[in-house]
């Protein structure tokens, strides 16, 4: 069985692709016609137990990339958060190297983005580290691999859960996370986001970005275009708040978020049914149900699409 898969870009083209099989991870490189350039190889070095939830990122300036997972019982308790880098060949730069240094209970779904010095940040949810549930940390690596001090924590709010953390690379070394918080608006799941820069730093404080509370907000995706220094959106499951009555208590529908600046200026989103401005976050095939939403540019960032996500009873 294959599941999990996650796709990373460079702007001239070129791709490659991770997912989960079996108990283990694989990828394949592409270049930007398509063409095969490593297929189908085994990404981790250790096959003990399980690997999984793979997540990928590229390199600006080559095909070079990095992939993080979660493997269980390697790290000495539980989940912990592991990685590998890969040269533009596809052939494995590094060994399997673990990143986070708190390995008490489990470090779970990681995310990872590369800046535009080839620095890296691998993101992840770890279960008690901040003193109730799971909570949001990171690691930062420099161009050659080194980490960077120690692991960060993300988030401001503590209590309850916050985890499904999603990252990308803004420009000038500013990178965006967000994440889902329960009971931290008032309301069951909610979507936010904070700042940090290469130093690396928070920059900003965690920032609501849903309009409404109404049920859940969860499941968020980030992507930032390379072309635009500063502009980024994000997209998440929402909850019933927008459905016609008749269907509530059925379905969720998806939502995205505009921001204009590396702080997260909210500006004016768009209605993909309508095809013209709004200033409310939107909704798409409102019954039934969308779920795990994913985001990108495309190659010469000019444009912004839903990458996909999984609708019950539809085929997209």
């Amino acid at each position: 069985q294959q599941r999990h898969p996650q796709i990373a870009s460079r702007r001239n083209g070129d791709f490659a692709i991770t997912w989960e099989s079996g108990t283990d991870i694989y990828a394949e490189l592409y270049d930007n016609m398509g063409n095969s350039i490593q297929s189908d190889f085994l990404v981790n070095q250790g096959t003990a137990g399980d690997q999984m939830y793979p997540d990928i990122a590229m390199e600006y300036d080559s095909r070079a990339f990095i992939i993080a997972w979660q493997s269980i019982g390697t790290d000495g308790d539980a989940y912990g958060i592991f990685a590998r880098r890969f040269d533009s060949l596809g052939i494995a730069s590094s060994g399997d190297f673990a990143v986070n240094s708190t390995t008490t209970n489990n470090q779970i779904e990681p995310s990872v983005a590369t800046g535009s010095q080839q620095e890296t940040v691998i993101a992840w949810s770890s279960f008690e580290q901040d003193g109730d549930n799971y909570g949001v940390y990171l690691q930062f690596y420099d161009a050659t691999g080194t980490a960077m001090g120690g692991e960060i924590k993300v988030n401001d709010t503590t209590a309850s859960t916050q985890h499904h953390v999603d990252v990308t690379s803004l420009s000038d070394g500013f990178y965006l996370i967000s994440w889902t918080s329960y009971d931290q608006d008032g309301d069951d799941g909610g979507v936010y986001t904070t700042v940090i820069d290469n130093t690396p730093a928070i920059v900003e404080q965690e920032t609501q970005v849903h309009t409404q509370v109404i049920d859940q907000q969860q499941f968020s995706s980030v992507a930032s275009n390379q072309s635009a220094p500063g502009k980024a959106v994000i997209v998440w499951q929402d909850g019933l708040h927008e459905l016609p009555s008749t269907n509530e208590g059925q379905a969720y529908g998806v939502y995205l978020q505009a921001f204009n600046s590396q702080f997260m200026a909210p500006v004016t989103s768009i209605d993909p049914d309508q095809t013209q401005a709004s200033d409310f976050n939107w909704y798409m095939y409102p019954n039934p149900a969308q779920d795990y939403t994913e985001i990108a540019f495309d190659g010469a960032a000019t444009e912004l699409g839903l990458r996909g996500w999984i609708e019950e009873g539809k085929t997209i």
